[in-house]
């Protein structure tokens, strides 16, 4: 079965992005190789390189996910790629309206925060579709400390 040809665009930091393969949800690039899924880093990484241990990721070394230079390529645990995560500064932690169990928004945050001292918490969460136990949170600064 003839494979898609790989096609990238090289980039000021020699970055190899693939531009011939979709990258769906902001993951990677992906080839199919005998009816199984894997990304096309993992697939060039195998080729140039050799096998890749069991349990062993792709990691790119330049953060970029649609890369597929096989120097920007190396192996490593999972552990290794979050800290590379953490190291790099590039862990996502949803805030206020952007995290997916928001129940309000911004605006209603600061609406309710007018509200302290002038009812109960029960009351203003039954107005706002929301836990008296979140009201409170709100109110005292646990949850949407940036309003």
């Amino acid at each position: 079965m003839k494979r898609k040809t790989f096609i990238w665009t090289e980039d000021e930091n020699g970055c190899f992005n693939c531009t011939s393969h979709t990258i769906a949800n902001k993951s990677y690039p992906f080839t199919s190789i005998g009816g199984k899924y894997e990304t096309i880093a993992r697939y060039i990484y195998h080729q140039c390189f050799g096998e890749i241990p069991e349990k062993y990721v792709v990691r790119h070394k330049c953060d970029n996910r649609s890369c597929i230079n096989p120097e920007h390529l190396e192996i490593g645990t999972v552990q290794d790629n979050q800290n590379d995560m953490v190291k790099r500064n590039r862990q996502f932690c949803p805030k206020g309206e952007l995290h997916g169990n928001s129940k309000v928004t911004r605006n209603e945050v600061i609406e309710l925060r007018k509200l302290k001292g002038q009812m109960s918490s029960d009351k203003a969460g039954k107005i706002f579709g929301i836990a008296g136990r979140t009201v409170r949170d709100i109110w005292n600064r646990k949850c949407w400390q940036e309003v």
